[in-house]
Formats: structure tokens, C-alpha cells, sequence
């Protein structure tokens, strides 16, 4: 396993734990939605509350094997959608999705902190590239597109995604640790 992806996964560890009490501080009690999609379909889990959400936290904190693909990129999208489905009450409004239409039936390219542009791509990151979609400026953004790629019988079938590519152009550690999940999951 790629080194920074594996520092990736624990810095996403650690951010969730930061925006799980965030969310706590906030007297946030359920999540959006409710249940997390990503941790159903990837383990079966119901995550409908803050405090679900935290003890499952820990749990995949003591499970994941760093030594298994499929392991690490579940885990760090499941870490991403507990982000994303806890924040609503105290994150500002540009660190939401920034669109909620997503083209259908045909194929899509995402585009992870990269500045190759693509007409039509779904952009992900600060300061897109022009003629692009913005659809997140943060990189646990890809949850909630997720949560509609998956809804697609064109664009998944069920934990593959299909018709789907992914550009990544950053160098960070928690765009590495996001990188590495999609290709996983990319049939």
C-alpha cells in the first residue's frame, strides 16, 4: 500500500473525529441524510445519528487494514460521507455542494484537484479549471456526488462504478487517500 495513502486514511481519521465534535458542539443529533448511504452499501451499517456515527468511527478506526485495497478505500469514502452528513449545522454554505444536478446517462469525469479541464466535468477542489462543473471545494465532497452515483444503474452497479473517470492532480494526502478509493471502486 502507497504510503501516502495509508497517511491520507489517518488524516481523514482524524478530521472526522474534528468534525464529529463540531457537530456535537453544535447540538447536531441526526445526520443528512439519514441513514449515511456509503456505510449501508459498503458494510450494511445504519448510521441515522452523531453519536451512531462516532461509535462506527471508532469501529472502523480499529478495523481497517492497511494492507488491503479494498479495505482502505472503503473506509475513506464511509470516513467522507460521515464528514459530509454531520457538518450541515455549523459548516459554512461554500463547503457544501455547490450543485445538486448531476448529468445522467452518459459518461462522467470527475476531476480531483487537477487544473486539466474537461467541458462538463464534475470539478472538485478550490479554483476550477474553466468550462467545468464546481461541484465541491473540499475533498470529502465526493461523498454526496457519490450518493448519486450510486443511485445510477448507468453510473454504478453496486459498489463498481461504471462509465465513470477520475483525473487526480493534487498532491496532498487526503486527495491521495480519495484517488486511491475511486480507482478501487472503478469497474
Amino acid at each position: 500500500m502507497d504510503r501516502y495513502v495509508v497517511l491520507g486514511t489517518k488524516k481523514l481519521f482524524s478530521l472526522t473525529r474534528t468534525k464529529l465534535r463540531l457537530a456535537e458542539e453544535a447540538d447536531t443529533v441526526e445526520t443528512r441524510p439519514s441513514p449515511l448511504p456509503l456505510p449501508k452499501l459498503f458494510a450494511g451499517v445504519e448510521l441515522n445519528t452523531v453519536p451512531d456515527s462516532r461509535a462506527y468511527w471508532q469501529a472502523l478506526k480499529d478495523k481497517v487494514d492497511y494492507t488491503d485495497d479494498l479495505s482502505v478505500a472503503s473506509t475513506t469514502l464511509e470516513l467522507c460521507d460521515i464528514i459530509e452528513c454531520v457538518k450541515y449545522r455549523f459548516e459554512l454554505p461554500e463547503y457544501m455542494p455547490l450543485i445538486n444536478e448531476i448529468p445522467s446517462g452518459k459518461p462522467l469525469t470527475i476531476l480531483l484537484l487537477t487544473p486539466d479541464g474537461s467541458p462538463g466535468a464534475l470539478y472538485i477542489g478550490e479554483d476550477p479549471p474553466p468550462g467545468v462543473m464546481h461541484y465541491s471545494r473540499v475533498i470529502s465532497g465526493i461523498a454526496p456526488l457519490l450518493h448519486h452515483l450510486y443511485r445510477s444503474p448507468y453510473l454504478s452497479e453496486g459498489t463498481r462504478l461504471r462509465n465513470v473517470e477520475v483525473r487526480y492532480g493534487g498532491r496532498n494526502l487526503l486527495g491521495n487517500a480519495v484517488n486511491h478509493a475511486l480507482t478501487a471502486f472503478l469497474a
